[in-house]
């Protein structure tokens, strides 16, 4: 009798290795995929291309927490378009100046000639 349990024991450890390292595989899968989760997460609430009007927009829509850490603890829109102008106002590229510039306007058109 003691024979044939020794025996079982011996067939059942292949299966016992195969499903501990299948166990293990699909545990390493969840654990990439949650890391990528969270890592996509965080990317996509870091705003990108952020322009004032962009911002005032979020803004608007009570988006405070996906434009980033400077603006997590305001509640109202008024206050964050505010926060907007702080932050994004350097960032803006001044349109040229044309002072002292002669700005030519449209040709005037040729008679007609008949």
């Amino acid at each position: 009798v003691a024979q044939g349990k020794g025996k079982r024991n011996v067939a059942l450890r292949p299966a016992l290795g195969h499903a501990m390292r299948m166990a293990t595989a699909r545990a390493a899968c969840l654990l990439a995929l949650l890391v990528g989760f969270t890592q996509a997460l965080e990317i996509s609430s870091q705003p990108k291309e952020m322009d004032q009007h962009k911002c005032k927009v979020l803004c608007q829509r009570f988006g405070m927490r996906a434009l980033g850490e400077q603006f997590k603890d305001i509640k109202h829109p008024t206050e964050c378009c505010k926060k907007c102008d702080e932050v994004y106002a350097m960032l803006e590229v001044p349109e040229p100046s044309t002072a002292g510039t002669k700005v030519k306007g449209p040709k005037e058109p040729e008679p007609v000639r008949r």
